[in-house]
Formats: structure tokens, C-alpha cells, sequence
């Protein structure tokens, strides 16, 4: 009976002991993915593996926090408000402890770390008084029934306006007149991708492009190669009874610029809605002529004005597979479109109709 008392004892110390180890004074909110932040990207710090570091950046008011991670730390730096911490690609675990706040052991981070990316969370102090005094803030005497000494008016509002007001920083029981603002810079990215369009108007296309924050702004170049043979553009009898005949071979490629905005910046997989403006070069070669005028119908330039839904699939930062349906609406066609579209429905779907463009994209 005595051994099973000792040990009930013991095991019930174990869990104190266990219970107090555990306790803190603080919590981890917001922990994600800042994917416009090419901080770690930039720094080119490494792990003993040669692998690039990911980087964690805690928002503290606390310099204080001793961090540990079940790899290790690269490199910390502190600086105003925050603490950056260059952590190997695979970090799972963290452990973050404090002299007075407590310890929060082996925290199961929420997402797969990754080199060259910037992840950022908080670090909210729950302890109430030890925040006051952080902040610099003393607890005020208890009030004492006191009769001031009459002021003259004059003296009075001197004093007033030689009591400076003051800010407090972040770091503790240190006063400053003006606390330094920080700011997320918007970030800019550029974009470089490949594919074919397909469907009404067919051929592979070269792209290049800018991303300021959410605002997306591309070009793009493709190559019609669903070229179109022997279009006879108008059959008209003489007097005579000759038959006035011209017949072309028509290509195409096509130029457009394109305006977006990219609606899950932060997400595997992102959609951006598109509008733009293409100049189609419809160019046609003459093959056989019996009529006077031989460059009549020759070219062709109309402009379309288009609508688009790109859609990007991240497969391995930086590379993306798209997917991209449209629509185009011709405007401004000129009359050799007018009538060489009646010819061959292909030469119709290069300025107009349903098309998609399929590819791989860089974003850097």
C-alpha cells in the first residue's frame, strides 16, 4: 500500500513538472507564406548540405526569445520589431523559449519549408503585466487627497506646452520622440513562359511579363501554323466571257498585350482574369492572278480585342503550368479580312472566336 502511494506521489510531481515546462505566457498566430518577400532568395545563405535557407520572420516586442530548431539555426538577426531566422529546408519543429514568459516546445510548424522563401508570423505576448512593463508603463500611486498651489494662468499654460510627448519603441524601457514606421514593400516580379494556342487560331507563343504586387502586365508573340491555301477572293466574268480569278495562300502571327490582376497571390494554384488588345498580321502571297490589279487582297491587319482567364498550377518554385481560355472579339477589320473570312472559316478564327493556350511559366 505504501509503494503504490509513493508512486502516485511521484507520477503526480511528473505531470506538475511536465505542466509547468510546458507553460508560456505567449502565443504563434498568423504563420504563412509571403510570396512577394525575395529576402531569402537574395541572401544566398546556406545550410552545412550546400542547400539555399528558407527564412522565418517572428514580429516581436521582445528581443528576449531564444529560438531552437530540431535542424538548427543558420544565422539570426535581430532588428526593429521583428526577429529573422535562416532555418535549413527541412525544418518540421521549433522551439521557442523566454527568461520570464515561458517555453513553447517542438511547435509543429503549419507548412512545408522551402529554400528560398520567406514565411512570417507572430509572436503575441498573452502575460498582460509583463506587456505594461515592456512598454515602459508604471502603475500609478494611489491617489492622495493633495490642494495645489493656484498657477497664474500665464505659468500654467508655459508648463503645458513644455511637456513633451513620448512614444515608446519596441524595446524595453526605451523612450524615443518618434517610433520608426515599418512597411511591407510591394513586391515585383518578372515572368518569362512558352506554349501553343490551339482550338480557332493554333501555333506555339513566346511571352514576357511584369508583376507589380497584384497588377500584371505581359506581351506575347505566336505564330499561326494553320496556314490556309488557295482562298479565291472574287470570280467575276467580262464582257467577254474571261474569267477574272485570284487566288492567295495566307499565314498569320499576331502580337498582343495583355493587363491582369493576380486574385491568390499566396495560393498553389492562382487565377488571373486578362484583357487585352492583338494585332493579327494576316499576310497572303499571290499563286495565280488573271485579273489586272494583283495586290488587291494581299494582306490583312485586323485588330481583336480579347478576354482571358489564366490559371497557374505552381509545380516547383519558380515554374508554373498555365492554362489560359479566351475569347477574342475583331474590331477595326478591315474589307480584305471581311471578305477572306467568308473564304475559309481558319482565317476567321485568327482574329476571332474561342481559343486556349496551354504552356510552362518562369516567375522570378
Amino acid at each position: 500500500m505504501l509503494h503504490i502511494r509513493t508512486c502516485l506521489i511521484a507520477l503526480l510531481c511528473s505531470c506538475s513538472l511536465t505542466a509547468m515546462s510546458q507553460s508560456h505566457d505567449f502565443e504563434i498566430r498568423d504563420f504563412h507564406e509571403n510570396a512577394t518577400d525575395l529576402t531569402a532568395a537574395t541572401a544566398k545563405i546556406k545550410d552545412l548540405n550546400g542547400m539555399p535557407a528558407a527564412l522565418i520572420r517572428f514580429a516581436v516586442r521582445d528581443t528576449l526569445f531564444v529560438f531552437d530548431a530540431n535542424n538548427g539555426i543558420i544565422k539570426r538577426k535581430n532588428s526593429i520589431g521583428e526577429v529573422l531566422l535562416f532555418v535549413p529546408p527541412t525544418t518540421r519543429r521549433l522551439t521557442i523559449s523566454h527568461p520570464f514568459l515561458g517555453i513553447i516546445r517542438d511547435y509543429q510548424l503549419p507548412l512545408n519549408i522551402r529554400s528560398k522563401t520567406t514565411y512570417d508570423a507572430d509572436i503575441v505576448i498573452t502575460n498582460a503585466d509583463y506587456m505594461r512593463k515592456l512598454m515602459g508603463y508604471e502603475q500609478q500611486p494611489p491617489e492622495v487627497a493633495v490642494v495645489p498651489e493656484p498657477v497664474p494662468e500665464p505659468e500654467l499654460e508655459q508648463q503645458q506646452q513644455e511637456v513633451p510627448e513620448v512614444f515608446y519603441d519596441d524595446e524595453p524601457q526605451q523612450a524615443v520622440v518618434q517610433p520608426k514606421k515599418s512597411h511591407t514593400p510591394i513586391g515585383v516580379r518578372f515572368l518569362g513562359g512558352a506554349g501553343f494556342h490551339a482550338i480557332n487560331f493554333m501555333g506555339p507563343n513566346v511571352s514576357l511579363g511584369l508583376q507589380v504586387g497584384r497588377i500584371v502586365l505581359s506581351a506575347d508573340y505566336t505564330i499561326g501554323v494553320n496556314k490556309v491555301e488557295g482562298v479565291g477572293i472574287y470570280n467575276r466574268l467580262s464582257t467577254t466571257g474571261n474569267g477574272m480569278v485570284e487566288a492567295y495562300d495566307y499565314s498569320a502571327s499576331r502580337f498582343s498585350v495583355w493587363l491582369g490582376f493576380n486574385t491568390s497571390l499566396k495560393s498553389t494554384v492562382q487565377a488571373v482574369p486578362q484583357v487585352g488588345v492583338s494585332f493579327n498580321m494576316i499576310k497572303g502571297d499571290l499563286v495565280a492572278s488573271h485579273a489586272g490589279d494583283n495586290a488587291q487582297f494581299a494582306d490583312s491587319n485586323p485588330m481583336s480585342l480579347s478576354i482571358a482567364l489564366n490559371m497557374r498550377i505552381r509545380l516547383a518554385a519558380p515554374l508554373y503550368l498555365t492554362l489560359t481560355p479566351q475569347y477574342d472579339f475583331a474590331i477595326g477589320a478591315d474589307d480584305v479580312y471581311k471578305v477572306i473570312k467568308n473564304a475559309d472559316s481558319k482565317i476567321e478564327g485568327w482574329a476571332e472566336g474561342f481559343g486556349v493556350n496551354a504552356g510552362l511559366m518562369l516567375i522570378f
